[in-house]
C-alpha cells in the first residue's frame, strides 16, 4: 500500500504549470517537523516535494502562500532523469497529492471605509435613553 499523510508548512509560494493539453498543475514543498530533536538540540524538518493536479491545483495557487499550514494526502512516486552536466541518473521522490487540506484559519479581508462608517453609525454613541436623563 502506498499512502502518505503529511502536515507541514509551505516553504514558498506554489509554482503553477500547464500540461501540453492546457490543464493546470502545481508543485510545492512542505516542511514537516520531525518528532525528535537532533544531537545539537535543534528540531529538524524534512522538505517534501509535492505535485497537485486539476481544480485543487488552481485553489492551491490562488489561496496558499509561503508559510501556509497544510495537510497533504497522496502517494509516493519515484522518477529519474539524466543530469546534463554529470551524465548520471538523478532520482527523486515526490508526493502526488490526492487531497490537500488548508489548515490555517481564513484570513479576514481588511474592511473598507464604507464598512467602518456603517459600523460606527450603527453603534450610535450619542443615543440617549430615558434612563440617562437626570429628571
Amino acid at each position: 500500500m502506498n499512502k502518505v499523510t503529511l502536515i507541514g508548512r509551505l516553504t514558498q509560494k506554489p509554482a503553477s504549470y500547464s500540461t501540453t493539453s492546457g490543464k493546470t498543475y502545481c508543485k510545492f514543498t512542505v516542511a514537516v517537523n520531525r518528532d525528535f530533536k537532533s544531537t545539537d538540540g535543534e528540531r529538524k524538518a524534512d522538505f517534501i516535494n509535492c505535485t497537485c493536479f486539476s481544480n485543487q491545483a488552481e485553489y492551491i495557487i490562488k489561496y496558499l502562500d509561503k508559510g501556509s499550514l497544510v495537510g497533504v494526502f497522496g502517494e509516493l512516486r519515484t522518477s529519474s532523469y539524466l543530469d546534463d552536466i554529470t551524465h548520471k541518473n538523478v532520482y527523486s521522490i515526490d508526493v502526488i497529492t490526492s487531497n490537500v487540506e488548508f489548515l490555517d484559519k481564513k484570513k479576514e479581508e481588511p474592511k473598507n471605509n464604507t464598512e467602518v462608517l456603517q459600523e460606527v453609525m450603527e453603534e450610535d454613541p450619542f443615543k440617549i435613553t430615558d434612563d440617562d436623563l437626570p429628571f
